[in-house]
């Protein structure tokens, strides 16, 4: 299959990224997975950091066409239309700049086919496969047929290259029999190369635990990371860390210093002293489950100076001090979009969840109205909004400063509008 590109300047675009691939001769490293891909890419670079000179593409991949742009150093998604001035500024900055010797892509498929014309593309060295997940199902029936389509990024390696596995999926450990490539597991499971030993949730919400790697055990503390199922994802970047001969030990204290990159599981300082995690850079039906399950874990009750009180940052970290009083816990859902025949169960399960994990339920569009009707079925107090705006503006009076807030949803809903205004980024 052919990627259905209908832009002469997507071609061209395309060319000229393989044409630079041939010419510096980069590690490419391939991640792919239903969530965590950006978290993923950017822990690689970060542990990578020192021995190597990584790239690591700001933008979201979700096509082809953003790979290509990705590896030229498109950083802005309102450019990616202008396709000659894309040309002209790659050449550009390829005059001027040192060119990095390795590059980390995410690699995603919008339709049947994308990652096995993507994986023949370009020469990966490393793959790294996450979670399988239930996306696009209007395209994708089953998480078996989303696995296939991740399958191909291994299965084109060569037998130099190496694929890192999450071990603990059955659908993802099955393809190292597919692959010619060396075999690189992480996860919780006996079998993992790198291992998961324990985590637990500290009182601040960061995550810290044991990491069974090289024949020892390893301290690791993620005092940034509040969402379980993004710490073990980043474990995938000390296996590939160990396979381009990188101290496990350097690599952990690297990891250590990781921050999610905007929109992925944040814990920020919101209006009236409350507190947000941002997770509205995307969606899909597991990784709102899981955002979920994160919002449930943060400790109930909160340190605070007063009822008026104000949390402080230090190094990046939340504080806060004073006396202890019981959180409220509020859950805002835009839709999850591209679900097909699946949106209606899908929903209706989130909102049976939410309803367990948060007092208040704020659903955003029309899809999650699904939501909202279970979630009142389960007592939770529920509002609903059309648009991400509207609830904005809703929340400035509605919040204070017990109130932990998560906020998640796909790109389509703007939900970080709603960070933003939270934030107090808006007027």
């Amino acid at each position: 299959m052919q990627w259905q590109g209908n832009r002469l300047g997507h071609r061209i675009i395309w060319q000229r990224a393989k044409d630079y691939v041939a010419r510096y001769q980069p590690l490419v490293i391939g991640v792919t997975g239903s969530i965590h891909r950006h978290a993923i890419s950017a822990a690689i670079g970060l542990v990578l950091k020192g021995e190597r000179t990584v790239y690591v593409p700001d933008i979201p991949h979700e096509s082809p066409y953003d790979v290509a742009l990705g590896i030229l150093g498109v950083s802005k998604p309102a450019d990616h239309p202008r396709w000659f001035q894309l040309l002209t500024r790659s050449l550009v900055r390829e005059i001027i700049e040192e060119e990095p010797n390795t590059l980390v892509l995410e690699i995603s498929a919008r339709r049947p086919g994308d990652i096995d014309w993507l994986a023949k593309q370009l020469p990966y060295s490393i793959a790294v496969v996450t979670d399988v997940g239930a996306v696009r199902t209007e395209l994708f029936d089953t998480k078996e047929m989303v696995a296939h389509e991740m399958t191909s990024l291994v299965t084109t390696l060569s037998k130099e290259g190496t694929a890192v596995l999450y071990t603990d999926d059955p659908l993802i450990s099955a393809m190292a029999t597919l692959t010619p490539a060396n075999v690189m597991s992480y996860g919780e499971g006996f079998s993992a190369d790198v291992r998961l030993l324990r985590l637990q949730r500290l009182s601040h919400g960061g995550l810290a635990g044991e990491i069974a790697i090289d024949g020892s055990v390893k301290d690791i503390h993620l005092r940034h990371v509040v969402n379980r199922s993004q710490a073990i994802a980043l474990i995938s970047a000390l296996a590939v860390a160990r396979t381009l001969g990188v101290d496990s030990d350097t690599a952990i204290q690297r990891l250590q210093a990781y921050v999610p990159p905007k929109g992925h599981s944040n814990l920020m300082a919101g209006l009236k002293g409350c507190r947000v995690i941002d997770d509205s850079h995307d969606a899909s039906p597991e990784s709102m489950l899981t955002a979920l399950e994160t919002l449930r874990a943060i400790p109930e009750n909160a340190s605070r100076e007063s009822e008026q009180s104000r949390f402080r940052v230090a190094g990046g970290a939340i504080v806060t001090q004073g006396h202890s009083r019981a959180i409220r816990r509020v859950a805002i859902l835009g839709d999850i979009t591209d679900l097909g025949h699946e949106s209606y169960r899908v929903h209706k399960d989130i909102g049976k969840l939410a309803a367990e994990v948060a007092q208040v339920v704020i659903c955003v569009g029309q899809s999650m109205r699904h939501a909202a009707a279970e979630a009142i079925f389960h007592g939770a107090d529920v509002h609903h909004f059309d648009d991400a705006r509207n609830v904005g503006k809703w929340l400035v009076d509605f919040l204070n400063s017990h109130d932990l807030v998560l906020v998640c949803g796909s790109r389509t809903m703007q939900m970080d509008e709603v960070v933003r205004r939270i934030a107090g980024k808006v007027n």
